[in-house]
């Protein structure tokens, strides 16, 4: 489990892991990396938000170009399996972890169609040959748990729900892919830094013996 920021973490470590597989990618052989230098050079990957989005991604860099991935958050929903059932059976009755699906676009921003097509191809394939992850690319913003996992799965959107995803959008269409990250639990407490109870409140009453007949 994770604390309330787990969302935020999630994402910007997908990012960063993307960016250093990335670059791994390109490498040379002889560096250990994998050699593909036709690859989009200084693709980014970069998280953003509606806004950033309605301004056409994210703003010109002179020093590393326009070649961007942009991974945008467009809905969040509760798992249809794990949906919160009133509160455990442990003597704390503690309630049960908050269980989310994030819903994710990959689009893809260059100036030149060939960029696009390998930027999907290889983003596709690395979440096919790596769609977990795990306590070693979390970053630890959310306290997230050692044996944590967040799995990336494929997301088949229909052209119309495509089609409206995008005229909400500010921007013309661009390739975009989209998967659902799973399963980002959240820690039922209330304050990471609450502290232990130290007074209950408890209420009483005259008790009353019944009447026998």
């Amino acid at each position: 489990m994770a604390n309330l920021r787990a969302i935020n973490s999630l994402i910007q470590s997908l990012a960063d892991w993307l960016q250093s597989s990335y670059a791994q990618a390109r490498r040379p052989v002889n560096q250990g990396g994998g050699g593909h230098n036709f690859l989009p050079e200084n693709l980014r990957f970069a998280p953003v938000g509606s806004n950033a989005l309605s301004t056409e991604a994210l703003p010109d860099d002179a020093e590393i170009g326009n070649e961007r991935v942009t991974i945008y958050l467009y809905r969040v929903s509760i798992d249809p399996h794990l949906r919160p059932a009133g509160r455990t059976r442990s003597p704390e009755m503690k309630p049960t972890p908050l269980s989310l699906h994030l819903h994710l676009l990959f689009s893809f921003w260059s100036e030149d169609a060939s960029d696009d097509h390998l930027a999907v191809t290889w983003l596709m394939r690395q979440l096919h040959v790596f769609p977990v992850l795990d306590a070693a690319a979390l970053n630890t913003e959310a306290k997230w748990e050692a044996d944590e996992v967040v799995h990336l799965i494929p997301a088949e959107l229909s052209n119309e729900d495509m089609m409206r995803l995008w005229d909400a959008l500010t921007p013309s269409y661009r390739l975009s892919v989209s998967y659902i990250a799973r399963i980002v639990r959240i820690d039922p407490d209330e304050s990471d830094e609450a502290g232990p109870v130290v007074a209950r409140r408890l209420q009483f009453g005259e008790w009353k013996e019944e009447p026998t007949l």
